[in-house]
């Protein structure tokens, strides 16, 4: 068995890790046994959110270099398979 991550690991971490960030956003909400007073500022959810956001956008942008680096150190034929792959 190969010791790099197979897609199907790769997708399951995604999901742990879309899952924690989910429970940690419905901590913020409240929970339906409470009363209206207990309430959790829209500032704390928009917070919460756009932390979110900001961390998804730095993993985009570690993603990207990874892919440049990558196709940097790559022969040509490589090149025009993914460019094929992404025509798709």
């Amino acid at each position: 068995m190969s010791s790099s991550r197979t897609a199907t690991d790769i997708a399951n971490a995604e999901l742990d890790g879309l899952a924690s960030k989910l429970l940690a956003l419905a901590t913020l909400l409240p929970h339906s046994s409470t009363n209206c007073a207990t309430r959790v500022p829209a500032l704390d959810i928009l917070k919460e959110t756009c932390s979110y956001i900001n961390s998804l956008q730095t993993e985009v942008n570690d993603l990207s270099d990874k892919l440049s680096q990558l196709l940097a150190s790559a022969d040509n034929n490589v090149l025009e398979v993914l460019k094929d792959f992404l025509q798709l």
